[in-house]
C-alpha cells in the first residue's frame, strides 16, 4: 500500500519541482548536477541574484558602483526577498577590496551543506567580470591550482 501512495506523490512533487528548476533557471540546473547524490541531510540554499536585482530595480548593480549603493540594495534585501545563501554578503563593504568581487557581482550562488562535510559554495560570478584581479588576490595569498575537466580549481 505504502508504495501506491508514493508513486502519486513523486508525481506530483516533479510536476511542481520541474517548473520550479525552470524558473530558477540554469544555475540551480547547474547545481543539482554538481552535488553528489551520496551527501547524507543535505540541504541546498540557493539565491538568483540576477533576478533579485532586477525586481529591486537595480539590474547592473556591481561591486563597480558606489558602496552606498551596494548597502542601500543589501539593506532592502529582507523587505520583499529572500536569499537562500548569502556569500560574503555580511561582508559588503569590504568584500570587493579584499577579493575583488562581492555579493553584486554573482549571477547566482549556492551553499551546499551536508553531514560531515565543510560548507561548500558555489558562485557564478556575472557575464564580463573580469577574473584577473581575483585570480591575482588567490595567488597573492598562496592558493595553488590545478586545471581539471577544462576548470582551474584553486585552493589552500
Amino acid at each position: 500500500m505504502r508504495h501506491l501512495l508514493a508513486a502519486p506523490v513523486v508525481g506530483v512533487l516533479l510536476a511542481v519541482a520541474i517548473p520550479l528548476l525552470a524558473l530558477a533557471g540554469e544555475g540551480l540546473i547547474v547545481v543539482a548536477e554538481s552535488v553528489p547524490a551520496l551527501l547524507e541531510s543535505l540541504t541546498i540554499g540557493y539565491t538568483d541574484w540576477t533576478a533579485i536585482k532586477a525586481a529591486m530595480g537595480v539590474p547592473e548593480l556591481t561591486s563597480e558602483d558606489p558602496l552606498d549603493d551596494r548597502l542601500a540594495f543589501a539593506l532592502r534585501l529582507d523587505v520583499n526577498h529572500a536569499a537562500g545563501s548569502g556569500f560574503a554578503l555580511s561582508k559588503l563593504s569590504a568584500h570587493a577590496e579584499s577579493w575583488g568581487f562581492d555579493t553584486t557581482d554573482l549571477e547566482w550562488e549556492a551553499e551546499i551543506t551536508a553531514a560531515g562535510v565543510p560548507s561548500t559554495w558555489i558562485l557564478k560570478l556575472r557575464d564580463g567580470f573580469d577574473m584577473s584581479v581575483f585570480v591575482g588576490r588567490l595567488e597573492e595569498r598562496g592558493f595553488a591550482q590545478i586545471e581539471s575537466n577544462g576548470e582551474t580549481i584553486h585552493w589552500r
